[in-house]
Order: structure tokens, then sequence, then C-alpha cells
């Protein structure tokens, strides 16, 4: 049974936007949060599958629905900053309330660059700010919308992020 507070920071609007679970969040334990998330944009991703730069441009591109064009390995820097703009602006929420985004074995996760988790962390923390204060880009979005990120660790990692801890159990 998963907390209904957990499931209640999911849904709002408030700050934190990064969480951070050190637990193992088993299949069936995911699929009863994504219910209790009902009318949510629920995104999964693997941090297996995203271990540098050029993986992220793959994954970010088809699980959020923005287009990070450019190379990642001439500008890493100048990558991160268009991720954030683009992840601040052009989150495809396929006319739902709101996104949460799972990180699944979040310990790989970029694991094959220098700050990059960090990054991705930081970005999707100011995504989340942006949405909630229902100021998107250029227009005025009349909703404040949820965005959240849980990056859902199996172990304890060396270094982690800056994220508030929830308990998915």
């Amino acid at each position: 049974m998963v907390k209904p507070n957990s499931v209640e920071i999911l849904r709002s609007t408030a700050a934190p936007y990064v969480h951070v679970s050190y637990q193992s969040v088993d299949s069936e334990c995911l699929t009863e949060i994504k219910n209790q998330l009902r009318g949510l944009l629920i995104i999964e991703i693997d941090g297996a599958t995203v271990r540098d730069e050029k993986d992220a441009v793959h994954v970010f591109n088809k699980a959020l629905g923005i287009s990070v064009d450019q190379s990642p390995t001439k500008n890493t820097n100048l990558y991160w900053r268009r991720f954030e703009d683009l992840v601040q602006t052009d989150v495809d929420f396929k006319g739902r309330s709101g996104c949460v985004i799972f990180i699944k074995n979040a310990e790989q996760c970029l694991c094959g660059t220098t700050g990059g988790i960090s990054y991705f962390a930081d970005a999707l923390n100011k995504a989340g700010q942006e949405y909630a204060n229902s100021q998107i880009g250029d227009y005025y979005n009349s909703q404040a919308m949820s965005f959240h990120a849980a990056f859902l660790y199996n172990e304890r990692p060396k270094f982690g992020i800056n994220a508030a801890p929830i308990d998915l159990s």
C-alpha cells in the first residue's frame, strides 16, 4: 500500500518537485502508484538506458515529447541549458493536468557523465516551479500544473542529487 501522503505530494503543485527514494520499488508498487495518479501523465525512464548525454537526447525526446537537437558531445553545457529551457516549456502533457516522471535504476542514470544527473535533476526542479506557477514559456497558462520527478534508487549512491526523500513503499 502506497502512503497516501506520497500520492498527494506527487499530485500537488507545491515544492519540492524532485524526489528521491532509496528503497527498491517493485513493478506492483509502481502500478499501484500509477493507478492512484490517474489523470496525470506518467512517464517511466529506465536510468540504465541513459548512460550519457547522447542516450539522454534519444530518451528525453521520446519520453517527454521535446526536441533536444543539439549534439551533446560538442558542448555539454549548451546541451543542458537547452534541455532546461525545453523541459520548462515544451513537455507534451497530452491533455493531462500534470506529469510525474519516474526514473528507475537512478543509480545508473547519466553515470557516464560528469555531473549530468545533477543538471538533469536541477532542470526538472526548475520545470516544476514553472509549471506550478502557471507561467509556461511566453504565454500564460490559466491552470497551474503539477510536475514532479522521482529518482528511484535500488541502493544509496555515493553522490546523490539535491532532492526530497519520498516513501513510495
